[in-house]
């Protein structure tokens, strides 16, 4: 008796499992198209506070924050085309809480910050229906005390 309801349970399982697929599959086929919103953000400022993580085997925690500002300016030319300028910059603090022994760790209070360019643009192609973005993006990532090579990273985008 408990094998043949185990065995109507699985059924049923599978049963809703595969009506629940048909459904999904159905509902983005009648989506009639996907389109991206017409606006950005030309600027955007954020902050993030996450809250102490247990670091190393004493009973400290590290606390973490991030300030980020973001600048986006694009420029339409006449031809369509478009101008890509920007700029992000972060600042990071690491904080350790409540630590027993001060000596043990040099720094309580840690802070890193990071600094990028976006310069490119869009080009928008004759027929219309086609467009690229080239963007290059340098950046710094540091503590601003002594920068050298490998605080610099240089990235870019083409799409």
């Amino acid at each position: 008796m408990l094998s043949k309801f185990k065995n109507i349970l699985s059924n049923l399982n599978s049963f809703i499992l595969s009506i629940s697929s048909i459904a999904f599959i159905s509902s983005i086929s009648f989506i009639p198209s996907l389109r991206a919103q017409p606006f950005v953000d030309i600027l955007n400022i954020q902050y993030q506070r996450f809250p102490g993580a247990p670091y190393d085997s004493a009973n400290a925690s590290l606390i973490t924050e991030q300030v980020t500002a973001n600048l986006f300016l694009p420029l339409q030319l006449k031809n369509k085309d478009v101008i890509v300028l920007g700029s992000s910059f972060d600042k990071f603090r690491f904080r350790y809480d409540s630590i027993p022994d001060s000596t043990r760790y040099d720094v309580k209070i840690t802070w890193l910050y990071a600094t990028s360019l976006q310069l490119g643009g869009v080009k928008q192609w004759k027929d219309g229906k086609w467009s690229a973005l080239m963007l290059i993006i340098p950046r710094i990532s540091s503590d601003w005390k002594k920068l050298s090579k490998k605080h610099y990273q240089l990235g870019g985008v083409v799409l």
